[in-house]
């Protein structure tokens, strides 16, 4: 899979609005006013848009070390708005919620993912031998359920961390 740049360009913007935001000479300005004004000169892309998503998404899914993640209980951050495409689970580990959410994981580690639409595809699998995926797992889910998820994610892990 491609790197979509988008995605990229996105997440700057939204961390350029913040800036923006921050500027002195913006102060005596209405939210209404500096929205128009930045959305005009960048691209009228949104404040909040799936490349802020994925900030967010590789901080709490990647940033922390996989034995870290790893040792979080996950079985009560919901995925049922998770739709399974495919799941060849050759290891026959039991698909519940912290195998979903492990999956999801390896799929962002790895840059199996895309965005279509208005659905995001997860995609992971170990490849063989000979090159062929094994263990193929793949998941959609529409991008304001995904926005939902890592806000529950972040919550259920905050609570038990801090």
């Amino acid at each position: 899979m491609a790197t979509d740049w988008n995605l990229i360009i996105q997440g700057n913007i939204s961390l350029l609005w913040i800036q923006e935001c921050l500027n002195p000479v913006n102060k005596k300005k209405t939210v209404e006013e500096l929205i128009f004004e930045f959305r005009s000169s960048n691209l009228n892309c949104e404040i909040l848009n799936p490349g802020t998503l994925f900030m967010a998404t590789f901080l709490l899914f990647l940033y922390p070390k996989e034995v870290e993640f790893n040792n979080c209980n996950k079985s009560k951050i919901s995925t049922d708005k998770f739709k399974l495409l495919a799941n060849e689970n050759v290891k026959n580990k039991i698909v519940d919620n912290s195998y979903i959410v492990e999956r999801i994981r390896n799929s962002l580690a790895h840059g199996h993912f895309t965005v279509e639409r208005s659905e995001l595809i997860f995609e992971d699998w170990v490849p063989n031998s000979n090159g062929l995926k094994q263990n193929y797992f793949k998941s959609k889910i529409g991008i304001g359920e995904f926005g939902e998820f890592i806000n529950e994610f972040m919550f259920e892990i905050k609570a038990q961390k801090l």
